[in-house]
């Protein structure tokens, strides 16, 4: 019981101890001084979580806007080929 007890505090305090050194492995918390360095660091993650959303928010714009040009010609009666696949139109 004893070993166990003086392994664990020998393991809590080698990690106690290297605490500042894994902070100075995050590039946030090592450059924590230089504050421009900081701020672009914080940019470059907000850009890199924004991306998904664009694309996914530009390719539904995509759809919306095709499907109501379909709309607006089938009240006015004009020609309107329908959204299909290349594969769909040569089988007609």
């Amino acid at each position: 019981m004893k070993k166990t007890v003086k392994g664990f505090c020998s393991v809590l305090t080698l990690f106690l101890l290297a605490i500042p050194v894994i902070s100075h492995a995050c590039p946030g918390c090592a450059e924590a001084a230089n504050e421009s360095l900081a701020r672009g660091f914080n940019n470059s993650i907000l850009f890199l979580m924004a991306m998904p959303f664009t694309i996914v928010g530009g390719v539904a714009l995509c759809l919306v806007v095709m499907h109501r040009r379909q709309q607006l010609a089938m009240k006015t009666n004009a020609k309107v080929s329908p959204i299909t696949s290349e594969k769909e139109e040569e089988r007609t």
